[in-house]
């Protein structure tokens, strides 16, 4: 990836609609948080895509790049959060990680889709885990596609790229 998958020069919307994915947005981070992944799992659509990358290193003449370090649909989605979710099927989960999730510089755009927005955030996300008190922070920036219900928002895609060219952690079981 070289650029951002969601053009800026795509529509606003309006004040309104920005509030509200916000606070989409900020209950997602919360139920992630606080380990509520039933219910973060009602919040994706059917065909949701889940990808996280991390950055290569360059020199300055080279075009910036990305390695896949996770690539999710729907169903492995699920699989993955019922791994972390039971402490007979997980290691890295168990004890469970403490996590929060800063999200900031929040920008939305209407996609050419109807029905869909665009969303990127930048992401801080705090991690402390284990007993002896591993800490990790990632910071990353998130391409978000919402879809619109009747009901609100649901996530369709999120493709998170770190600001990392190495992940230091043992693992990256937590999701973005």
């Amino acid at each position: 990836m070289t650029a951002s998958p969601h053009p800026t020069t795509a529509a606003p919307v309006t004040d309104a609609e920005y509030r509200a994915v916000c606070e989409f947005l900020y209950d997602e981070a919360a139920l992630l948080d606080q380990d509520a992944y039933a219910a973060w799992l009602g919040l994706l659509t059917a065909d949701v895509r889940y990808r996280l990358r991390a950055r290569t290193l360059r020199a300055l003449d080279q075009a910036a790049s990305t390695y896949r370090v996770v690539d999710n649909n729907a169903e492995e989605l699920r699989i993955r959060v019922g791994q972390i979710s039971d402490p007979r099927l997980t290691f890295a989960e168990n004890p469970p990680s403490i996590t929060r999730r800063h999200l900031h510089n929040i920008r939305v755009r209407a996609a050419a889709e109807p029905g869909e927005l665009h969303v990127t955030v930048n992401v801080l996300l705090h991690r402390s885990r284990g007993v002896e008190g591993e800490e990790h922070c990632y910071s990353a920036q998130r391409h978000d596609v919402l879809r619109r219900t009747d009901d609100g928002y649901l996530l369709a895609a999120r493709e998170v790229v770190l600001d990392s060219t190495v992940i230091k952690s043992m693992n990256v079981s937590v999701l973005f």
